[in-house]
């Protein structure tokens, strides 16, 4: 990891290839994207599809009934959301897990904001066309 000091304050600037993620109640934040197969959202979207990508080994599954409630974060100029997904229990191969869909239910409308995804620091914008569900 690098640090530099700036304006008196020591601050991340940098790692080798791995990206910080949160963690919450002993999980790690798993990464999350916008549907591909999904359209433009309109400003008034409160629906939104989704993809989590678990980390987890799971024998090729996906993780339906694992993933907890997002954690969502409202600014005035982008809306923040982190993904947890609880482990499977027992043993499993890890031939890749495919993405797990959702739907990013918002409290108020998505209007002009930006989406970002939180689990990393810094949090990472995610820049594809959303589907919107509304």
């Amino acid at each position: 990891m690098t640090f530099e000091r700036r304006r008196g304050r020591w601050m991340w600037v940098g790692s080798g290839a791995c990206t910080p993620r949160a963690y919450r109640s002993g999980l790690v934040a798993s990464e999350w994207d916008w549907d591909p197969g999904g359209g433009r959202a309109q400003p008034t979207a409160t629906h939104i599809a989704v993809l989590v990508h678990p980390d987890f080994c799971n024998s090729g599954r996906d993780a339906s009934g694992r993933v907890l409630p997002p954690y969502v974060y409202y600014g005035t100029t982008w809306v923040g959301v982190s993904y947890y997904v609880r482990p499977p229990k027992g043993l499993h191969k890890c031939q890749g897990t495919p993405p797990t869909p959702m739907t990013l239910v918002l409290d108020e409308p998505l209007g002009n904001r930006k989406l970002k995804d939180l689990g990393a620091y810094p949090p990472v914008e995610r820049k594809g066309r959303p589907q919107d569900l509304d």
